[in-house]
């Protein structure tokens, strides 16, 4: 174990792991795959996701938001979210 009691994926850090800037060149899709991957090589440490812009209009936040709470990811609290 690293011992940290937690950790965080960002859309900057899957980005730049593919090689690519934050600018929104990842999609939904390569987004939740990453976010899989990494969840799934963690055993006890709790992970943080970071929804960037829900990708796309408030439909497409509503599902992003609903992917993550089957996973059990927790949506970050701020003024954005509702």
């Amino acid at each position: 174990a690293s011992g940290f009691p937690v950790t965080f994926a960002s859309g900057f850090s899957v980005a730049a792991a593919h090689g690519l800037p934050d600018t929104g060149l990842l999609s939904y899709g390569e987004m939740e795959h990453a976010m899989r991957r990494i969840t799934g090589s963690l055993k006890a440490v709790p992970c943080i996701g970071d929804g960037d812009t829900g990708y796309g209009n408030a439909v497409n936040a509503k599902r992003t938001a609903r992917a993550a709470s089957r996973r059990a990811v927790e949506p970050p609290a701020g003024p954005n979210v509702h």
